[in-house]
């Protein structure tokens, strides 16, 4: 699909199609990993552009996009104009007969304004580090941590040739087997190379908390260059104000370079949320409700009534959403529960009550004691619910008569 503000790239996926599904495993499933999006997005910028050098600017992960083995799924990459650069979304369809959608990324991209090609002495850094080659190449997962047993990789993933460490920082030699240097045609970004790229470091930076870890935010990412069958990574824990708890998650800049030292690949804040296996199978087993709706199905979703659109005024969009839990997150809150609200909570737990009233059980069950309330006779004023707790006073008063 294709008009003056947005463009549609449709692909279908099977769970052993591509070959990133099959050999990127969560709890046996398999799933898109965070870097194949980075392709997605980047080639279908490029196929409308013309141009790969590109800024990604506050990318999130949203939801896990998880193909069952004997499911083909339809997936959209959406780019949308927005001011000199586009909004992009990735989305796969999940009920064909409504027209519904789950929504796995979203973010900005944008022309790369400065193409710069800065560069770094490998054997220097290779020294600082002291990096020593590994005797048999191995790859993410050839351990006993939690992120091992959270994630299946397959021989693709094999890549890690030579690797070292400091306190909060790491430098990775990562070579792409021999056997597979043809995916480097089709994949120029290619999904295994750069998950290994920005994931090698996880283990390292959880220190003995042994969590496992998930893809959650790319605050900025240029791509300036194309990766080829070997790079060098050179990532470091972000230890500053800005972090999030390393039990919460770990936030990272990343450096990808090729052998000369020329940079590919800068990533500002790439964020990794802890997560639990339970978590991760609720998330990949629920599906999430779109945030666009046809005609037909326009106010109702998930069994709820058609929403006044006086109610929505103030509402949190998905972004927005996304943005403030980051947040809590990164403040460090030592209390079991958070809410937000965009307007004044109390008013808006009595707007709600009312709203949803008729459709609650417990509302059905008032409804058939005797003695309690009464019904409205037919007047020529509209029915207005009462906006605060005074108003719900008098009317409690007033249904006692």
């Amino acid at each position: 699909s294709n008009d003056s503000r947005q463009v549609i790239y449709m692909s279908h996926f099977k769970a052993n199609h591509p070959w990133f599904l099959d050999e990127h495993r969560i709890m046996e499933k398999a799933t898109i990993p965070g870097t194949a999006y980075l392709e997605m997005v980047v080639s279908a910028f490029e196929n409308h552009t013309g141009n790969r050098k590109v800024e990604i600017n506050d990318m999130y992960f949203l939801t896990p996009l998880v193909v069952a083995d004997a499911e083909e799924k339809e997936i959209h990459t959406v780019l949308e104009k927005n001011g000199e650069g586009m909004q992009f979304t990735v989305r796969s369809r999940i009920d064909r007969e409504q027209d519904k959608w789950q929504e796995h990324v979203r973010g900005s991209i944008v022309f790369l304004a400065k193409n710069e090609k800065a560069k770094y002495n490998i054997e220097t850094i290779q020294k600082e580090f002291a990096c020593l080659y590994v005797e048999t190449v191995r790859q993410p997962g050839d351990d006993d941590s939690a992120q091992s047993r959270l994630v299946y990789t397959g021989p693709r993933w094999k890549n890690i040739k030579q690797e070292g460490f400091k306190t909060d920082d790491g430098l990775a030699h990562l070579e792409l087997p021999e056997a597979f240097t043809r995916d480097l045609e089709s994949f120029k970004l290619h999904p295994a190379l750069l998950d290994t790229a920005t994931a090698f470091l996880l283990g390292k930076a959880a220190g003995e908390i042994g969590n496992a870890y998930v893809p959650f935010s790319i605050k900025k990412l240029q791509v300036r260059g194309d990766i080829p069958r070997t790079i060098f990574s050179h990532a470091r824990y972000l230890a500053g104000d800005h972090k999030v708890s390393r039990k919460q998650g770990l936030d990272f800049d990343i450096t990808v370079m090729d052998e000369k030292g020329y940079v590919l690949l800068d990533f500002k804040q790439f964020t990794f949320l802890n997560v639990s296996n339970e978590s991760i199978a609720k998330s990949s087993e629920k599906v999430a409700p779109d945030f666009h709706f046809n005609e037909k199905e326009k106010g109702i979703h998930d069994g709820f009534p058609e929403m006044p659109a006086e109610h929505l005024k103030g509402a949190i969009r998905p972004g927005e959403g996304v943005e403030v839990f980051k947040r809590i997150l990164a403040s460090n809150l030592e209390i079991p529960q958070v809410l937000v609200s965009t307007r004044d909570l109390p008013t808006r737990l009595e707007q709600n009550k009312y709203i949803l009233s008729p459709y609650s059980s417990e509302s059905r069950d008032e409804d058939k004691s005797p003695g309690i309330g009464n019904f409205r006779p037919e007047l020529s004023t509209p029915y207005s619910p009462p906006g605060n707790h005074r108003e719900q006073k008098l009317a409690d008063i007033w249904q006692g008569f």
